[in-house]
């Protein structure tokens, strides 16, 4: 074999390889919301379990029984807002992606609807 050819062999391989993290990367960047367990801290100091899973590219379904963040978000720029909440009630919720990869909730529905106030209640991966 010739060095050309080993030479071009190598260059091919680099280039593949290459594209492939390139891939990898710009699909880690395409989801900055992990799916898996996390924690939300509301404002009183309480620590709730919340589970995230991806649904699709830029919608989250946030489990959470007995709480009312709970149903399907969809991720736009760094807002997480609700599109189908688990509780019709709670039409309201934005969370704000923040840079560090945790979550704030800046809206929330009315206290009277919830029966809480949440705006400020963080969500960080556990």
């Amino acid at each position: 074999m010739s060095n050309n050819f080993r030479n071009t062999r190598f260059r091919i391989l680099a280039l593949l390889l290459s594209a492939a993290i390139i891939a990898a990367c710009a699909t880690a960047a395409a989801r900055p919301i992990e799916p898996g367990a996390w924690l939300m801290q509301s404002p009183d100091g309480a620590v709730e379990k919340i589970e995230v899973r991806l649904v699709r590219d830029g919608e989250y379904y946030l489990n959470a029984p007995g709480n009312p963040v709970g149903g399907l978000y969809r991720l736009k720029g760094n807002e997480l807002a609700i599109t189908q909440p688990d509780n019709p009630r709670m039409q309201d919720l934005v969370w704000k992606l923040n840079a560090d990869r945790s979550l704030t909730l800046v809206q929330e529905a009315p206290v009277q609807v919830s029966g809480r106030r949440l705006v400020s209640a963080t969500l960080v991966k556990e």
